[in-house]
């Protein structure tokens, strides 16, 4: 089958890029590597004309975001609907190539942007339909962390394109964008995609830069400053329909399943 997609996979880690290459040709497809940005090579001038983060983000997290952020403007130059990105320490289950058209039709037809997790959301959830005759589920989600397996449409693309220069956020930053309306979550209700947990430990591209040692109190200092930082581009209208919105959320949550 076609898959419309990106992994993201460093030049060097010629491992994870043979182990990655065996589970797509596992499941008859043919990988598309896209080589990433590694944090600890760019310059200083490069991270400060791309990176406005109050000291929240490592050297590993800033070359993750630009490499998902190098994808999203390669996608919006073509004229597909939604396009998979993939990290390259995942695992993917044998049924995926008949899960992936009906995902992938899904996304493609919103109309707003929206984002699909191809594992189960650590959020608040609610069923929205079935996959085919399968057992899987797409679930709508009130939030959601992690990028290693997904399918974004063009709007969400570009949303986030806009909200991220200067990058502010990780790139898994789904319930801040969700916040922002940005976009809308789903998510699987199984992991169809998954970590190779071995791999994920071994990453070169989070062992680029040591985390900072911050509290948990000053980053969420620090995000809710960048997140007012953004709020601030919308009219007061908006800022109103965002509380609107805000407000909305909280009475769904009520009756949204609560199984994380």
């Amino acid at each position: 089958m076609e898959l419309n997609h990106f992994i993201i996979n460093a030049i060097n880690a010629k491992e994870r890029q043979h182990n990655i290459s065996s589970v797509f040709h596992r499941l008859g497809l043919e990988p598309r590597f896209f080589p990433a940005i590694m944090g600890n090579q760019l310059t200083k001038d490069q991270i400060g004309h791309y990176v406005d983060d109050g000291g929240l983000l490592t050297l590993g997290e800033i070359g993750c975001a630009l490499s998902h952020l190098s994808i999203y403007k390669k996608f919006l130059q073509t004229n597909e609907k939604y396009i998979f990105v993939f990290e390259d320490d995942v695992e993917i289950r044998d049924d995926f190539p008949q899960l992936a058209p009906a995902v992938a039709d899904f996304i493609g037809n919103q109309k707003k942007g929206a984002v699909l997790l191809l594992y189960k959301a650590k959020a608040h959830t609610r069923k929205v339909q079935s996959i085919g005759q399968s057992s899987v589920h797409i679930l709508r989600s009130m939030a959601g962390s992690a990028a290693y397996g997904y399918v974004i449409n063009r709007v969400a693309a570009e949303n986030i394109l806009k909200a991220q220069p200067p990058l502010a956020f990780e790139i898994d930053a789904w319930a801040l964008y969700y916040k922002l309306l940005y976009l809308d979550i789903f998510c699987l209700d199984q992991n169809v995609v998954f970590l190779n947990q071995e791999l994920a430990n071994a990453s070169l591209i989070d062992a680029v830069d040591n985390r900072h040692t911050r509290s948990s109190r000053d980053i969420k200092k620090i995000k809710d400053y960048s997140f007012q930082r953004l709020l601030r581009r919308y009219s007061w209208e908006k800022r109103l329909f965002v509380e609107y919105k805000r407000l909305e959320r909280h009475i769904d949550s009520l009756f949204y399943d609560e199984d994380y």
